[in-house]
């Protein structure tokens, strides 16, 4: 499960219905940092109606949730959906989805499959082609 801003959990099932562009990131992650203002600029390429379509979620592995909500605050990502996956490193979703090293992105079709376990980084012009075709465009 994944802890949301509000505290509540979810899955990525709940997300249903939307393309997904995963980015599992943490406060102390450097490179995971460098690649938020591409994300941002990811998001913002795309038009009102497309965003109905896609959801961005950061995921991040910080080990608490005072640093994870900090950090989310000084790298302006308040905007978008934020999750926290407890237990850093040995957490469920990191060895389920055998992740070891961040930046990590996934890219999950609407139906809730995974397209891509170790999707395009957004500073990858191929990316947004990618979930355009996912959204149906």
């Amino acid at each position: 499960k994944i802890i949301g801003m509000d505290g509540k959990k979810f899955t990525f099932k709940d997300l249903k219905g939307k393309v997904l562009y995963v980015d599992f990131w943490a406060s102390w992650c450097g490179p995971c940092r460098m690649m938020f203002p591409y994300s941002k600029d990811l998001h913002a390429g795309f038009t009102k109606e497309q965003l109905k379509k896609i959801e961005f979620l950061y995921i991040s592995i910080d080990k608490t949730e005072e640093i994870w909500k900090k950090a989310i605050e000084m790298n302006g990502l308040g905007d978008f959906m934020n999750g926290l996956v407890p237990g850093d490193w040995g957490s469920e979703i990191v060895k389920a989805f055998g992740i070891n090293s961040i930046p990590r992105y996934m890219l999950i079709d609407k139906k809730g499959n995974i397209v891509e376990m170790n999707a395009k980084r957004p500073s990858d012009e191929g990316i947004r082609k990618e979930i355009l075709k996912l959204i149906g465009e």
